[in-house]
């Protein structure tokens, strides 16, 4: 009887904890200036880790001067272009002025609040 109990206590905890999980975004690559070669491989793994979890969406943060961000901005949309990702989901944002360029690449899981732009 008291293995009974037992068993069902750990399967009702388990289901609780299951239900109060966090969906916090995950920090996949963060890089400063990288040539288009190495951009389009990091990018490769970002899709395939995407396309794992079919519920996952993709955010991209870029930093740097306004002139970075803009050039790395045409940078990913070639690179989206050309990948023809249909069954991803990404979205892009500036993430501000920044003494260094850098991107961040980050999987959110469905239902979870998309990343906050680090601020200075």
């Amino acid at each position: 009887m008291i293995r009974i109990l037992f068993l069902i206590l750990v399967v009702l905890s388990s289901v609780a904890f299951a239900q109060t999980e966090k969906k916090e975004p995950i920090k996949f690559f963060e890089f400063g200036t990288i040539s288009d070669k190495l951009l389009k491989v990091k990018f490769d793994s970002f899709f395939i880790k995407l396309e794992e979890g079919s519920n996952f969406d993709g955010y991209i943060v870029n930093y740097g001067t306004n002139d970075e961000i803009t050039k790395r901005e045409k940078q990913i949309q070639k690179i989206l272009i050309s990948t023809e990702q249909q069954s991803i989901r990404v979205s892009i944002a500036r993430g501000g002025e920044s003494e260094k360029q850098k991107t961040v690449l980050w999987i959110v899981p469905d239902g979870g609040k998309p990343p906050i732009p680090e601020r200075k």
